[in-house]
């Protein structure tokens, strides 16, 4: 008996022992590392801000969370690498072994009921007095455009880590989408578990990069839809075809939509010279409506006429994460008017972008903002703001028209 009791104290020693060292060695060894390897050097080149660390009582563990996934160590090297074979592991692992997969894959399309009733019943209260002001901003928009007749909707797009590591705790913005939800008639919508019930099948996000591909913007764009009262296509009720990328080149939208970020955006400098294939799709939607386009310089300004004659119009901004919905949502209004600056102080100081805004806020029926998670709090005036400063901007102007 003491003998066991040794072996199981000096197994149990060992075990502690890795884990503290895994905990500490990657945080000493970075600081001299960091400066050797070539990934580490070059970094991610990524379209976003990452994380900084912003103390609050009431916050703390969200905030320590979100910063310490932008910051952890050999970060640059590890999403790479991650990315890379994660999808080729699973992808054959489930084509060789279907039958493995089925628990997974019905945990995680049943999921998101389950999600909902934790929401509800975990909800921190010391959040009630941010999420309410969140709310309220949304409300009183809500209600103005309403005034006018025009229907607003709010889309943030998740994390991509929440999705390709099929993560379905809950999380800050399950939270508050909840919240939203219990609390008020407003078009939100936060897509994290329409990603996750077509992983078992399909990638939703691309490879190289924090976006949504063509077939995740599609279903993130099908919950528009139904916001905006427009009929939903299934995807199993849609062409969709797989087709392979050179990531050295710039991922290339239909109606030569010039999208404002670099496909390999997340891959080291070193490396995006090098022949690399990943995978995106083709959705066949809509393939009988013919896009005519009145106007295309890049993502600052693009207008487009349909010939699908429903009278509707649409304003979409955001950030970069609306690009790849486009292709889709010019195909539901016979209008289509599109913008996002990255500079969004330069832009709204500058009246020719003003005139423009308010002449695409005055004509449109439904008007969208699609912001990605990463910028939704976002301060940063000159590189994506996130949704409240795009919002009093388009009130701003709005107003200007209006009163």
């Amino acid at each position: 008996m003491k003998k066991i009791n040794w072996v199981f104290k000096s197994r149990y020693r060992f075990l502690s022992c890795v884990f503290i060292a895994l905990l500490i060695i990657p945080a000493v060894t970075y600081p001299v590392l960091k400066n050797v390897l070539s990934a580490e050097r070059d970094g991610l080149n990524e379209n976003r801000n990452l994380s900084k660390f912003e103390f609050s009582f009431l916050n703390f563990g969200a905030n320590f969370d979100a910063y310490y996934q932008d910051n952890f160590p050999f970060r640059n090297s590890l999403i790479p690498l991650y990315n890379k074979y994660y999808n080729k592991f699973f992808g054959k692992h489930s084509a060789e072994n279907p039958g493995e997969l089925d628990v997974i894959e019905e945990f995680i399309l049943t999921e998101p009921d389950i999600i909902e009733e934790s929401v509800k019943n975990d909800f921190k209260e010391e959040e009630a007095s941010e999420f309410t002001g969140f709310l309220n901003m949304l409300v009183d928009a809500d209600n103005y455009f309403k005034s006018l007749n025009k229907k607003i909707i709010f889309q943030v797009c998740p994390r991509k880590n929440y999705i390709t590591s099929r993560t379905t705790g809950i999380n800050r913005l399950d939270s508050l989408s909840s919240y939203i939800d219990r609390n008020s008639n407003v078009s939100f919508s936060y897509p994290k578990n329409k990603y996750l019930a077509i992983e078992p099948d399909y990638m939703s996000y691309d490879e190289y990069n924090g976006h949504h591909n063509f077939l995740g913007a599609y279903v993130s764009w099908q919950e528009i839809q139904s916001k905006a009262g427009i009929a939903q296509t299934d995807i199993s009720g849609i062409s969709i075809t797989e087709y392979e990328i050179d990531v050295r080149k710039i991922v290339t939208t239909p109606y030569n939509i010039t999208c404002c970020y670099p496909y390999n955006q997340d891959l080291p400098a070193v490396r995006k010279t090098e022949h690399i294939i990943s995978i995106n799709y083709n959705v066949e939607y809509k393939p009988d409506i013919e896009i005519e386009t009145l106007h295309n310089s890049g993502c600052k300004q693009l207008e487009f006429k349909s010939n699908n004659s429903n009278g509707r119009t649409l304003f979409m901004t955001g950030d970069s994460f609306l690009e790849t919905q486009i292709q889709y949502a010019i195909k539901d209004f016979e209008f289509s008017s599109i913008s996002h600056l990255y500079n969004f102080d330069a832009g709204g100081k500058d009246q020719t972008y003003r005139s423009r805004i308010k002449k695409y806020i005055e004509s449109a029926d439904v008007i969208v903002i699609v912001i990605g998670e990463n910028n939704l709090w976002s301060n940063n005036l000159e590189h994506n703001p996130g949704l409240e400063h795009r919002l009093a901007l388009i009130l701003e102007l709005a107003k200007e028209i209006y009163g």
